[in-house]
């Protein structure tokens, strides 16, 4: 299964807006030199860790990627026209190597939210009931 363009955008991101020890951003394709001690992933953890610094590793899950239609609102010449577009959001579980929270990004790559995997786990409840009750 081939990653998404919202998903490469996603890693992309995150990639950039890593510093390495040079100062200079890792740029896509990057082969940092690798000093790091031997690192304990959390079991869910899927990533190839590349990073110069424990301090900047990131662990994340498999992505879970949705197709979605959302609404694009567009006022011309006064009037006001919506219409359905195609895009896809990108669910991933993640954790800050060191840290004990664990976060559920859920975005475009673009914009997003970032929740604690209680929230998400409360949204997608509360989600799924409030949908249910409307059908």
């Amino acid at each position: 299964m081939g990653t998404s363009l919202d998903a490469r955008y996603l890693k992309v991101y995150r990639l950039m807006s890593i510093i390495d020890g040079h100062g200079e951003a890792l740029a896509m394709g990057a082969k940092p030199a690798l000093n790091l001690p031997a690192i304990s992933c959390p079991e869910w953890c899927t990533t190839e860790h590349q990073l110069q610094s424990p301090d900047d590793l990131l662990h994340e899950a498999t992505a879970l990627v949705v197709s979605c239609v959302e609404i694009h609102r567009n006022k011309e010449a006064g009037e006001v026209t919506r219409s359905p577009a195609p895009t896809e959001l990108t669910v991933v579980q993640y954790q800050y190597h060191g840290d004990t929270e664990t976060w559920v990004y859920i975005g475009d790559g673009f914009s997003g939210l970032d929740l604690s995997l209680e929230s998400a786990r409360r949204l997608a409840t509360a989600l799924s009931a409030y949908l249910n009750s409307r059908t």
